[in-house]
């Protein structure tokens, strides 16, 4: 309960009190002046009778005594004795009353007898006695007047008195109920700009200064006075592998990165459009008014761009990429649906590589339901029943023969049936299932090997995995795999980790760390998709490597140049012969992926090339389809011919 609703009830209380307690003295004063005046009457009724009995009696012995010449008018005194006498002799015992009327008759009719002149003479009896009897009561009516006076006086006195101090208490009460009111009107004010100070802190960002996603439906609910013909856009940005980042440099070098990146993007924003933080490295853009026009594909390139340059971050410099998801209406802001719409493409924006901006199409939220489901499925997954892997042969290009398998993941869902790669993959790299996923591939790669061992295989066969950048970054991930190989009996030599330019550089410095422990084993890398992506010669020389793969679409592209008129199908081809060239400054041998005629093998070993694989040397198998086995192992540093 407030103090204001109680201080009310106070007031009232005190007032009734006071009211009450006036009433009753005032009403007390009133009763004793009645007393008071009926008793002055009273005692001057008696003085009256007492005179008009005292005149009678007085004429009666005049007359006795022959001292009047003519008979008295005593009407005045008769009317008086013939009077009400209750009045006068209401004080009075009961007796004494009768006793006095009585002898008030017997005077009066004395007085009558004397101012009749033909009566005989009449003397009056028991005059002393009822002298005395109205003597008493005029007396006694006289004290009760004084006493009732006096009570009179007396309540009047208290009755003012409790008036002017109720009037004072009720006055003083008003005063600190006023004083209080200021001050608690002083209180309230404060705690309002209080609170609207803490809401608005509530909606900002501490890191960067920037609105946070308290901050967001407010802005919409603000876009959406827009102009007819116009639209409101959400744009979201997440900074590609950030978390990786933050873990390799720490928390203190991220949170300076994140100011940064607030400071660029803001930059890049028009008048009216809002940039928000909506929490770790996830910014969003609302774009109130923008035209049905490229505008939106503008302003998220705009962004992109603001990121190119490096930051500078102390003695080093970091580049970060993001990736952005587009959402727009030309209906209502609704944040609900601008959100699902803007996350749905940003989601897309990853699945496709990062890097990119991506606008909200309904084919995407069509995708984006079918990763819930299978993003479920895998949920419930019985790997062991589930999932198997299929080996498709890595063959020297100079001989044939079988060096390596790579272990090709295949997956037939109860409830979807077979699932491919293309499909679960990236939905198990954005749940993280991919971890666990992961070490399944290698536990049942190892024990492959391990069996094809046990019946008499080649002992130097190698097998390839594929790691995903959320690998790369478990910190357990090298104790797991080396743990794995020795529990089947594999050297780790025989275990090859592929992993591609873009999930090294997207799971950081400890990604390069994991590598060169497993190198450090004897587990060998190989650097997949070479030729997509980030590709550039600072980058290879900086990356643990031992082998390089060329990927098939830089092979395909290459190939539609070779089947050009002037040139020969068979000759060899310059780029690869450059890619050659490169990895010999590392040592590293390089396998050409998706070799699928002889017109490319025969190209690809005239440019150098040490391995290929593809269709042509055969598709991918369970392991039971694979026999003739001969483990050629590539002898890693030189690039040359591989050893038997």
């Amino acid at each position: 309960m407030s103090r204001k609703p109680r201080r009310a009830g106070h007031e009232k209380l005190l007032t009734f009190v006071v009211v009450a307690v006036v009433a009753i003295a005032l009403g007390v004063a009133a009763f004793s002046v009645r007393s008071a005046f009926r008793a002055q009457r009273a005692s001057v009724a008696a003085a009256d009778l007492q005179l008009a009995s005292l005149q009678v009696n007085t004429a009666g012995s005049l007359d006795a005594n022959g001292l009047l010449d003519q008979p008295v008018d005593l009407s005045d005194e008769i009317d008086v004795l013939q009077s009400d006498h209750s009045l006068a002799l209401g004080s009075l015992a009961p007796d004494d009353r009768r006793r006095a009327e009585e002898l008030l008759a017997e005077i009066s009719g004395c007085g009558l007898v004397m101012m009749d002149p033909e009566a005989p003479q009449h003397q009056p009896h028991g005059h002393a006695e009822l002298q005395n009897l109205l003597a008493g009561t005029a007396a006694t009516q006289e004290a009760e007047a004084r006493s009732a006076g006096r009570w009179a006086m007396g309540s009047s006195a208290v009755a003012l008195a409790l008036l002017s101090g109720g009037l004072w208490s009720l006055l003083r009460s008003r005063n600190r109920a006023r004083r209080e009111q200021t001050e608690a009107d002083a209180r309230a004010d404060a705690a309002g700009r209080l609170q609207h100070e803490l809401m608005r802190q509530a909606s900002i960002d501490l890191l960067t200064g920037l609105p946070n996603r308290r901050a967001l439906e407010p802005a919409l609910r603000a876009a959406d006075t827009r102009r007819a013909g116009s639209r409101c856009a959400l744009l979201i940005l997440d900074l590609d592998g950030f978390k990786n980042t933050n873990d390799t440099l720490g928390h203190l070098v991220g949170d300076q990165l994140l100011r940064d990146v607030s400071q660029r993007l803001a930059g890049t924003l028009h008048p009216g459009e809002t940039l928000l933080r909506l929490g770790g490295d996830e910014f969003a853009a609302v774009l109130p008014d923008v035209p049905a026009t490229p505008a939106v594909p503008a302003a998220a390139g705009r962004l992109l761009a603001a990121l190119e340059a490096p930051f500078e971050v102390g003695p080093r410099s970091e580049r970060l990429q993001a990736s952005v998801g587009v959402a727009t209406t030309d209906e209502s802001c609704e944040l609900e649906v601008l959100l699902r719409h803007a996350d749905i493409a940003l989601y897309e924006a990853k699945r496709v590589g990062g890097s990119a901006a991506l606008a909200f199409e309904p084919e995407m939220e069509i995708r984006a339901t079918a990763s819930n489901v299978i993003s479920r499925a895998l949920a419930e997954a019985d790997y062991d029943v589930e999932f198997h892997l299929a080996y498709q042969p890595v063959v020297e290009a100079h001989g044939g023969r079988t060096v390596s398998l790579e272990a090709l993941l295949r997956w037939t869902s109860p409830s979807l049936g077979v699932v491919g790669p293309n499909e679960f993959i990236p939905v198990a790299e954005q749940t993280g299932d991919i971890r666990e996923i992961g070490r399944w591939v290698i536990g049942a790669a190892c024990a492959q090997l391990a069996r094809w061992d046990a019946e008499g295989g080649a002992p130097d066969l190698a097998v390839s995995v594929n790691v995903s950048p959320r690998q790369l970054s478990d910190d357990y991930f090298v104790t797991e795999t080396l743990a794995i190989a020795a529990s089947q009996g594999i050297d780790p030599g025989r275990l090859i980790i592929e992993v591609t330019e873009s999930a090294v550089l997207t799971a950081g410095g400890e990604a390069v760390e994991h590598l060169e422990e497993l190198r450090s084993s004897g587990v060998r890398i190989a650097i997949d998709d070479f030729g997509t992506g980030f590709s550039n010669l600072g980058q290879l020389l900086l990356m643990p490597l031992d082998i390089i793969k060329v990927d098939r679409s830089l092979m395909l592209t290459l190939g539609s140049m070779q089947r050009r008129p002037e040139l020969d199908s068979e000759a060899p081809c310059e780029v690869m012969s450059a890619i050659v060239s490169i990895a010999n400054a590392r040592g590293a041998p390089v396998i050409c992926e998706g070799v699928e005629t002889e017109e490319q093998a025969e190209s690809l070993r005239s440019s150098g090339i040490q391995f290929l694989q593809g269709y042509l040397m055969g598709r991918p198998q369970p392991a039971e389809a694979l026999t003739g086995l001969a483990g050629v192992r590539p002898r890693v540093g030189s690039g040359g011919p591989p050893e038997a």
